[in-house]
Formats: structure tokens, C-alpha cells, sequence
């Protein structure tokens, strides 16, 4: 099959692509996280319109800022609205938020006058994976070291992008914990009651329910206020646990009080029911039913502990809870004892445990599982929970991910392959930075409360710039009426797109066109921007420029030099924020710029290491190794020798990476035993990959397209067979997909031993270039390709035919 070079796409379009949703789309995203920002009293507050955001033009072009060793960076501006309750007055006003770096059109940023290229970072994706560690138990008198007994422990991980890592685990004994980095064990029952769900709805969605309370002690069966009683202090927390009424006996636990015979033979493992016993049906028949317990319950008054745990000499037990309060309070109990707080009696610890709980997993402030995470425990536990609104953890993605676990230990399901590339994503360059922006806007977020609790009371209405109108009257929308001092005497804001370009020197604003409103008129518009005033004026013939906030009346609003939005704007947060990343990130590295090849390596690099990433030195052998799933994605051969080995890695050459981060590759599709080639490329990931009959791409093809009639090798998810041509469905698009740019340099690679073809691809990077460049003699035909991609050779705006070449000047006439 010919190598089709027409079909590559551009080899830096993975950064230019990642920078250009940035600017579509991620500022936008990372400023409504932190809309409105309010003060404590929420009378005062300060809101951002980032769809309307402006970028300036560059003081430096790309060529200006390495001469005078500057940054190529553009003024971040969005319009923002300071509201205050008190006085009735809005004010909207643009503001000065920090400087972005702009990438240049080859796909790196300049700073301080040296180019810099962000890394993609690959990593594991955010979900739940479920996995088994192998336990052996060895005699140390023995020579041979033979295990003695093994064990399987199962365990599910659920990670997301941002916040605390939860494990659910399951111990030798098959009883199930929920246990994060920091703190100790928590029953899974007690983490799923403090979920909010009810005891009901837990016993009823998991298989072999029993499993749930193995870890919790069952003891002599009490009347519910009778087992539960408190001492003063804990009687007047309040702790919304709503005791029910005087009933019949219920299984219960010992809730307080020191046992010191729950070791012995009638301890925790006498007290505990049958298995059958536990399962769901008998769990709620035999409510009214008691189990014994060979150890005598002490007064709930001696020896109190925090409520929901007993202490034994050996070991800590559990309490067997009823409903979410009681599971706040007891792990918020648990929490405090390890941490070895003795402020539990006074403090309501329902209430600091439920706040602890929402903190960790509900707050989407300081829990994110992302957009991919979602949509991946969707995918796994077969929820329906929307990906754009639902990016926290839930009680029913904890019970599901529970039941996964017990039926994964019954062998219902398989274990997950962490190295599988379904399970890891790229974090290209625009994602990285805007990561970091969300971190700037953070601090940006806190300077600002900070300056909100300065603020003095303020008695007139002049404090904000701005005087209000005699009638109190407001402009549409919600928005400030007169009260825009800095915009000028008639103010109005042009509508913008997401992104625009603000001119610093001639600063003027270019309008897309807003819609018509009833009995509104253009007006003349001022802006007026770190000294920089744009006037935009209707002309004859001209598109007429429309206001999106207009006023009734013409009143000059008087401005006074007292506070602003700008004013609680400190642009040090936003700027030091972007300086640490750029500067410092081990992702943010010095182009290697020793000849064009080594410059396109660089930008589609993968790198495995830097933040949430792995380090060098606990990288084990399998995250190096090579995946089955790699194929058309990730370069087998391209790879540093030493310490990085199998942790960087090199995109291939037909490889894309679509806007969830998952790398895909292109087939062409095969329909009775003929390869479809005009009906164009398929992109499929890995995951998709696995589910079809995958022939290679290096197979003799008729002049009609028809395959061979002999059977054909082909490749299903991991195994390969041979099948007729009849059953192919899809074949590679080229023998180059396989491997990156820099292997497909090598002419013969097929021949060619693959440790020697490791060395040849990372030696090309380091030839010198000559003054006179020659072709190779014997080249793969990527040559051309690979100098015009990295932006070194001259490369005309518009195709056309060259009438005239000489050493100052090349004609190109065009054909349009």
C-alpha cells in the first residue's frame, strides 16, 4: 500500500490545537469556577463576564522578544461587575487581570527571549480501576523461602483530578474499608450511611450484603435508647439523629464502654451472626430476634468513648450505626481520636463530621473528578449522571463501586490493566496551563475576599467611582446604569466573542454584532484601559457598533478616585502564578532547538513523570514496558536510554489526541474483502480498537483495492489469528503509524536491530545542521515534511506556481 503523506496531519498541531481550546474555552471555564466573589456579609460582591474577555496585542512580536531578551505574553482584560448591596450600586468596569504567554504559529512560547516547549504529560485517567495485590506469608527458618500461604486483596481506587484519592479496599478477612492517603480506616458501612443513604437502600443494591457489617460488632440485642444512651454534654449536641420511639429490641452495638473480654474466644468473632443470618432478607425478618454475646455489657456511663466505637485491649471495634448523623458523628469521633484531639465532648460532631465529609468529596471547590472522570464511572457502574453538572463523588457512585468490588472478588468481573491506554490520558500543553490559570485565579480569589474585609463601611454613594442616579433607576440586565465612571460620560460595552485582540497602541475594539433590544440606541463608546482610551465610533457606511448595557438617561456619571473593581484586583497573584509554572515546572523545558527534528520531537513528546505524575526512580517495570495498546499511538522504539527510559515517550507519526486526552489512530475501513479508501480515515482509541478485526497495514492490496484472497492475519484486541478477507473490517493506514517521526527517518527500519534503531532515532536529534543542506541519498520521504512542519524552512501563505527564484527574492504566483 503507498504511503499516502497527504493524509499526516500537521506535526505541531497538538500544541497549536491544545492552545487554541484554551483560549476557546478554558479561561472561560476556569473564571466561572469562581464566580461571584463575595465578602462574608454576601452585601458585597464582584462578578466576571469571561465570555467577553480581551487579549492586547503583543508589545513584542516573536522575533522583537528574542532580540530584547522580553516575553512574548499578552494583557489578560475581562469586564467585572462590583456590586454592593448596601448602597444600591453596580459598577462594571474592565479589569487588569495578569499576562498570558502567547505560543508563536511553531508551537512554543518565548519567554525572558528563550524558547520553551510544555510537554504533554501522560497520566492515569481520572475513574475507578479495580485491582489485587498478592499477599505470601514465608517461614524464615526455611532455606527455599517456598510461601507458606498466600492471600488475594482486592481494592478499587477512585481518583480524580483534583482532591483526595479515595481507596475502597477489601482485607484477608473479606471485611470492606474506605481509606484515603491520611486517617485511618473507616468502615464502609459508616462511610456509605454518611454518604446519605439510608440502611435500606444499602442492604437492597449489594450483592452478599453481609460482607458489609463483618467489620462492625454486633452485641446483645438492646431497645435503640437503651444501647444509645449519652452523657449530658453529648444529649445537647443536636446532632439531627432523630432517636425513634420506644420499639422493639433492634440489633445494635456496644456504643460506648470498655469490654475487655471481646479478645477471647466469645469476642469478635463469637459475637458476630452467622452468614447466613446476614444476608438481606433475614438482616430486616430478624430485626425482633436477638443474638447472643458471651460478653457482659458494662454501664454505658463507665469508660466512655466517642460514640460509634468500643475499645478493646487489641484492637478498635465498630459500631453498628442506623442512620447518616450517627455515622458524621462516629467518624468524625474516629478522625479525632487518631489526630488526638480532646475537644470531641464540647464540639457538635455530627455537624464538624458531615462538614468534613462535604469538604473531602462533595464540595466541587476541593473535589473535581473532571469531565473524563465522570464519564468514566458512568461507563463502569453503569450510572446516568451528567458530566458537565456532576463532578463530585455521590452516595450511589461509593454503593455501586462497592458492589463492583465484591463481585470482582467472586470473580464476576476482571481486574482493570492500569497500563492500558484506555485507562491513561494526555494532558496537553493549553490543559496544563489552564490547570495553572485556575491556580493564579485561586490566589486571585483570596487577595480579593481579603481586600472585601478592608473595605470600611461606606456611607455615600460616591465610593465606588460612580454616583448614582437621581431616580435609582438600573440598566437592563441586572447591570450598572450610570454608575461607570471610567467608561466615560455615555458608557456601553462592545459585545465580543471569546476571543479578541485589543490593540495597545491604536487600543481599538472590533465588534461582532450584538442583537437588536426594544428602544435602545447605539451609542458613542469610550473605554478607558491603563491609560489607553478607544474610541469606537459609528462611521457612514460602516457596520453601526451596538451596546450590550445601556442607561435611560444621559447623566454624566461623576467619577471619583476612590475604590474600584480594579482596586481589589491584585494582577501579582495571577503573574506569579503563570512565572512558577513557566519557570519552574519540570514539564516547562528549553526547546531543543540543535535541528529542525529535534525541535518537532520535542513538542510531541509525552512525558509520564512531573505533577500527579510517577518519579524516576519508583517507575517499575511494567509502567516502562510496551503496551499492546500502543500500536499507531505510542512509539515502541523512540525512547531516552538510562533513567527515563519507557517514561518518555514520542507520539507517532498519524497519532492525534482528541479533546477528552485519549490518543487515537487511523484505519481505513475494509468492507468485503475491499479496503474503502475514499470513504476516509476512521480514528478510533484503544478501547474502540479492541473490538475490531484490525488488519496490518503493510499488506499487498490489488489496484482495485482488493485484499488477498488468502487468509489474512489480523489482530483482535490482544490475540492475533488468521481470517478471511470476507471478515476484516479494518485495515492500517500505513507501516509508518506504528512508530514517531524520528523512526520513520530510518530508511530499511524492518532490517534493522531495534536497540540500534533506538539509538539511531535519539542520535539524529543531535546531528549538527550544515551550513548548505544537502538531501539524504537514501531518504523515507518524510524529509520534506518533517523540515516544513517545524517552521525552519520558508513557507508561502498561499499555494501557487514559483516563476522566480534568486538568492533575495522567490515569486510565487498564485492559482486562485
Amino acid at each position: 500500500m503507498p504511503i499516502n503523506r497527504y493524509f499526516l496531519s500537521d506535526f505541531v498541531s497538538i500544541q497549536r490545537q491544545s492552545f487554541f481550546e484554551l483560549l476557546e474555552r478554558g479561561l472561560i471555564e476556569e473564571f466561572q469556577k469562581r464566580n461571584p466573589i463575595t465578602n462574608t456579609k454576601k452585601d458585597l460582591s464582584l462578578l466576571f463576564y469571561p465570555e467577553y474577555y480581551v487579549l492586547t496585542r503583543p508589545e513584542y512580536t516573536p522575533q522583537e522578544a528574542i532580540f530584547k531578551n522580553k516575553s512574548y505574553t499578552s494583557k489578560l482584560y475581562v469586564p467585572a461587575q462590583l456590586t454592593d448591596k448596601n448602597l444600591q450600586i453596580v459598577s462594571l468596569k474592565w479589569v487588569y487581570i495578569g499576562n498570558i504567554p502567547l505560543m508563536t504559529k511553531r508551537g512554543h512560547f518565548i519567554l525572558n527571549g528563550a524558547a520553551r516547549v510544555i510537554v504533554n504529560q501522560i497520566l492515569r485517567s481520572p475513574g475507578i480501576y479495580y485491582q489485587q495485590k498478592i499477599y505470601e506469608n514465608t517461614n524464615e527458618k526455611s532455606t527455599k523461602r517456598k510461601p507458606e500461604d498466600s492471600y488475594k486483596r482486592f481494592y478499587a481506587d477512585l481518583i480524580c483530578m483534583r482532591g483526595t484519592w479515595l481507596r475502597i479496599e477489601m482485607d484477608k478477612e473479606k471485611n470492606i474499608w474506605a481509606q484515603m492517603k491520611k486517617g485511618p480506616k473507616i468502615p464502609i458501612y459508616w462511610f456509605l450511611l454518611a454518604m446519605g443513604l439510608s440502611e435500606k437502600i444499602i442492604f437492597k443494591s449489594i450483592l452478599d450484603s453481609y460482607k458489609l457489617i463483618g467489620n462492625l460488632e454486633t452485641t446483645e440485642m438492646k431497645p435503640k435508647n437503651a444501647g444509645q444512651s449519652r452523657s449530658p454534654n453529648e444529649s445537647q449536641q443536636g446532632d439531627d439523629a432523630m432517636p425513634g420511639p420506644e420499639g422493639p429490641p433492634v440489633a445494635t452495638s456496644l456504643v460506648g464502654g470498655n469490654d475487655t473480654n471481646l479478645g477471647g474466644p466469645d469476642g469478635p468473632k463469637g459475637n458476630r451472626l452467622p452468614v447466613g443470618a446476614r444476608s438481606t432478607k433475614s438482616k430486616h425478618k430478624n430485626k425482633n430476634k436477638t443474638a447472643t454475646s458471651g460478653a457482659p455489657r458494662r454501664g454505658a456511663d463507665e469508660g466512655r468513648t466517642p460514640k460509634g466505637t468500643a475499645v478493646t485491649k487489641g484492637s478498635q471495634k465498630y459500631a453498628y450505626l442506623k442512620n447518616p448523623p450517627e455515622a458524621w458523628e462516629a467518624i468524625y469521633a474516629l478522625l479525632a481520636s487518631r489526630q488526638k484531639r480532646g475537644d470531641t465532648k464540647e464540639k457538635n460532631l455530627s455537624l464538624l463530621g458531615r462538614k468534613w465529609l462535604y469538604n473531602r468529596f462533595m464540595n466541587p471547590r476541593t473535589y473535581d473528578l473532571g469531565k473524563q472522570g465522570r464519564l468514566a464511572f458512568n461507563r463502569k457502574l453503569g450510572l446516568n449522571m451528567s458530566e458537565a453538572t456532576q463532578t463530585t463523588l455521590t452516595g450511589l457512585d461509593v454503593l455501586y463501586a462497592t458492589d463492583y468490588l465484591i463481585k470482582v472478588e467472586k470473580g464476576i468481573y476482571k481486574t482493570d490493566d492500569i497500563d492500558h491506554l484506555k485507562n491513561r490520558r494526555v494532558r496537553t500543553s493549553g490543559e496544563l496551563i489552564q490547570i495553572q490559570v485556575g491556580v493564579g485565579l485561586v490566589r486571585l480569589e483570596k487577595s480579593i475576599r481579603d481586600a472585601f474585609t478592608k473595605v470600611p463601611t461606606i456611607g455615600n454613594a460616591g465610593a465606588f467611582g460612580a454616583s448614582r442616579p437621581a431616580d435609582g433607576l438600573r440598566s437592563k440586565g441586572g447591570f450598572g446604569s450610570a454608575a461607570m465612571g471610567s467608561f466615560g460620560n455615555q458608557s456601553s460595552l462592545t459585545r465580543l466573542n471569546s476571543t479578541k485582540i485589543l490593540s495597545s497602541s491604536s487600543a481599538t475594539l472590533i465588534d461582532s454584532g450584538t442583537p437588536q433590544q426594544k428602544n435602545l440606541k447605539p451609542l458613542e463608546t469610550v473605554f478607558q484601559i491603563e491609560g489607553h482610551t478607544a474610541q469606537t465610533k459609528a462611521r457612514s457606511g460602516a457596520r453601526q457598533t451596538t451596546s450590550i448595557f445601556y442607561t435611560k438617561s444621559n447623566t454624566a456619571a461623576t467619577s471619583s478616585p476612590s475604590l474600584s473593581a480594579q482596586s481589589f484586583i491584585n494582577n501579582k497573584a495571577f503573574n506569579s502564578a503563570m512565572r512558577e509554572f513557566f519557570g519552574t515546572s519540570p514539564l516547562s523545558q528549553f526547546m531543543d532547538q540543535i535541528n529542525p527534528l529535534a525541535e518537532l520531537t520535542h513538542k510531541r513528546r509525552l512525558s509520564s513523570m512531573g505533577p500527579g505524575g510517577v518519579t524516576r526512580d519508583t517507575a517499575t517495570l511494567a509502567i516502562r514496558g510496551i503496551h499492546p495498546t500502543h500500536y499507531g499511538r505510542i512509539c515502541p522504539i523512540e525512547t531516552p536510554e538510562g533513567k527515563n527510559t519507557g517514561l518518555v515517550n514520542s507520539m507517532t507519526t498519524y497519532a492525534r489526541v482528541n479533546p477528552n486526552g485519549i490518543i487515537e489512530s487511523p484505519f481505513y475501513k475494509v468492507y468485503k474483502g475491499q479496503v474503502q479508501k475514499n470513504a476516509g480515515m476512521y480514528y478510533f482509541s484503544a478501547e474502540q480498537e479492541e473490538k475490531i478485526k484490525l488488519a496490518a497495514a503493510d499488506l499487498s492490496v490489488s489496484s482495485i483495492n482488493f485484499l488477498p484472497k488468502s487468509l489474512i492475519p489480523v489482530r483482535i484486541a490482544e490475540d492475533f489469528t488468521k481470517i478471511a478477507r470476507s471478515k476484516v473490517e479494518y485495515i492500517g493506514v500505513s507501516p509508518l503509524q506504528m512508530i514517531s517521526i524520528a523512526a520513520s527517518l530510518i530508511p530499511f527500519l524492518e532490517h534493522d536491530d531495534a536497540n540500534r534503531a533506538l539509538m539511531g532515532s535519539n542520535m539524529q536529534r543531535q546531528a549538527v545542521p550544515l551550513i548548505r543542506p544537502e538531501r539524504p541519498i537514501v531518504g523515507t520521504g518524510l524529509e520534506a515534511r518533517a523540515v516544513s512542519d517545524s517552521g525552519h524552512a520558508l513557507q508561502a501563505k498561499y499555494s501557487g506556481v514559483v516563476t522566480y527564484v534568486s538568492a533575495n527574492k522567490i515569486i510565487v504566483y498564485s492559482l486562485a
